[in-house]
């Protein structure tokens, strides 16, 4: 097959097809994309966005007439929007730094002298009272726990890289074959 042959074939061909015996392929796909050097964050999820990419679109059909046509018009959108992800990336890893463990609590001991007796004023003494209530409590774990932290910060990249391949849905026609 020609690659500037029309066709429309779904991303599960063209991953499936790429090998050193067939060239047509080789350079197709999201994993093919050029990412500026000034992008790091982008590079550094590079791999996991690749395969976030290829699980939302595995069988849709590309949207152009031909394979090259498709890798260009991948890699304009990319170049478009490549940038913007990287800053929200960028600041998301800023405040995941600042993200505090499980603060420790304390444990706290209070006595409440109820003084009901003539005899409970006179003598201030603890020991001494008509009647009193010791009262114990004790404050546990302050914050987040360090789950909640960690399925926070796996949610909020989750959401970033969804967004980030979300933005390539216009590469791919309206037909989905399960």
């Amino acid at each position: 097959m020609n690659i500037f042959e029309p066709w429309l074939p779904q991303l599960i061909f063209i991953e499936t097809e790429k090998s050193e015996d067939n060239p047509n392929y080789i350079n197709i796909g999201f994993d093919k994309l050029d990412v500026p050097e000034d992008c790091t964050y982008v590079l550094e999820r590079f791999t996991n966005l690749t395969t976030r990419f290829n699980e939302k679109y595995w069988f849709r059909k590309i949207n152009s007439e031909t394979l090259v046509q498709w890798q260009i018009r991948l890699q304009v959108k990319f170049d478009a929007i490549v940038h913007k992800y990287d800053r929200a990336y960028g600041i998301y890893a800023l405040h995941a730094e600042e993200i505090k463990d499980v603060t420790e609590g304390q444990k706290a001991t209070s006595i409440k002298k109820l003084i009901n007796t003539p005899d409970a004023l006179i003598n201030d003494d603890n020991e001494y009272a008509g009647s009193y209530e010791k009262i114990e409590s004790e404050v546990g774990l302050t914050g987040k726990s360090t789950l909640e932290n960690a399925n926070e910060n796996i949610e909020t990249w989750k959401d970033l890289d969804t967004a980030f391949i979300s933005e390539f849905e216009n590469n791919f026609l309206n037909v989905f074959n399960y």
